[in-house]
């Protein structure tokens, strides 16, 4: 038997860096044992030929059944590296091109010209450029539709294990619903509903909020399953948390696929779920997909939760400025900039990244203390709706038109530019 042993840094499933001791024992049958502190790698135990040729490039990129499943030989696993290394520069160079530059600054000197041409009243002007500027969007959205599947192969291929519980998350079809008996009229009913609706709102951002700050705290996936009580018989959820975070913008979660999986594990323990769509489990995509979930909260009371791999969203993001576009039927349609700057790309752009600002406190102990003050200040607050929604609720005082909150806003402008 052969021993050998040496040291190098690299990227395991690309998270931290970390140096790794091999200790290669070259056996008559070619198994490969590898040293890894307290976790396995990829290949330990994997049967190869010709093992003391190995690199520690196949190490990163192929998982024990990706070793097993391509063949014995060494050209059969390089073979199989190959394919992996394609499809992962694929998509390191399509994500790059997410957002195009070139392209925003082409649609904003469209859109402003057909906007000048509206103030000069040359309609029919502005109908051919809106015409040419619904064209060029059209081809924006195609782009960043084609990159959906390439950004999805990514999150498979990156590392399969990861992927494996979240494809495990099954659909679950939605329930017919009624509305619930009243003898109020129906104005009546509206007001009652939007009334209860808003108290409950904001009951259940604090909740989410909450579950939010208990992941991002979390140094590891069995603290989380400890924290909410989920079950990890045989150390399903036993794998390196990885280094990103929940960023909840307008309820939209955008997460790796094994902490979008537990997350789901949480929510199916502390909810009732009405019903549930998983659109990364479609064989093609029209748009981009995501976990679509409604959740009964209380009383029947539905909220619907939509979580997102981060790449997804990126795209997503980009993808809905030029939609709204291709969809208009006229250049009146068309109504404010597309895109708020046209600055560097390396510069932080206030319509991409206004829904990604972290706390930098977000994992402190006080702050989950202080959303769970507030779910349970919110309880009680529904509560006491709930015995006040028994009775018909009186008409609310009348309002200032906003018509003249417009008009006042728009004419202290005017004098300040003056």
């Amino acid at each position: 038997m052969e021993e050998r042993t040496f040291e190098t840094p690299f990227r395991h499933s690309f998270d931290k860096p970390v140096t790794v001791k091999f200790v290669l024992q070259i056996k008559p049958d070619a198994t490969i044992r590898v040293s890894y502190g307290l976790t396995q790698t990829p290949l330990e135990y994997a049967k190869v030929k010709n093992a003391s040729r190995l690199t520690v490039e196949m190490l990163e990129l192929l998982t024990v059944d990706e070793m097993k499943a391509c063949g014995d030989t060494e050209s059969d696993i390089q073979a199989a590296i190959d394919e992996k290394k394609v499809t992962l520069g694929e998509n390191k160079s399509a994500m790059s091109n997410i957002v195009d530059y070139a392209a925003r600054e082409k649609a904003t000197l469209l859109q402003t010209k057909m906007f000048g041409e509206l103030e000069a009243a040359d309609v029919a002007s502005a109908h051919d450029t809106f015409d040419k500027l619904k064209g060029f969007c059209g081809d924006q959205a195609k782009r960043l539709g084609d990159l959906i599947a390439v950004v999805m192969s990514k999150y498979k291929t990156t590392d399969p294990r990861r992927y494996e519980p979240f494809e495990q998350v099954k659909d679950i079809k939605v329930k017919e619903q009624t509305p619930p008996p009243s003898a109020l009229p129906l104005s009546e009913q509206v007001k009652s509903q939007l009334a209860k609706a808003t108290w409950y709102e904001g009951n259940f951002q604090a909740a989410m909020n909450e579950m939010a700050t208990v992941f991002n705290a979390s140094k590891s996936c069995e603290e989380i399953c400890e924290h909410y009580g989920i079950n990890n018989t045989g150390g399903k959820w036993s794998k390196e948390l990885r280094a990103e975070v929940f960023n909840l913008d307008l309820g939209t979660d955008e997460v790796d696929p094994l902490l979008m999986a537990l997350c789901f594990e949480v929510l199916n323990k502390k909810y009732s779920i009405y019903g549930l769509k998983n659109k990364y489990l479609q064989e093609t995509f029209k748009e981009p997909p995501n976990l679509h979930m409604n959740l009964v909260i209380k009383d029947g009371w539905l909220c619907e939760v939509q979580m997102l791999f981060r790449d997804i969203l990126l795209i997503k993001k980009e993808l809905h400025k030029f939609y709204d576009v291709n969809r208009a039927d006229g250049p009146f349609i068309v109504a404010g900039k597309l895109f708020k700057s046209l600055a560097d790309p390396d510069s932080k752009q206030p319509d991409d990244e206004a829904g990604d600002k972290n706390d930098d406190n977000v994992n402190s102990e006080s702050k989950i203390n202080s959303l769970m003050k507030v779910v349970k200040a919110k309880d009680a607050e529904i509560e006491r709706l709930n015995k006040l929604l028994a009775e018909k609720l009186p008409e609310p005082p009348p309002s200032p038109k906003p018509e003249l909150k417009i008009l006042k806003r728009m004419s202290s402008k005017l004098m300040k530019k003056g």
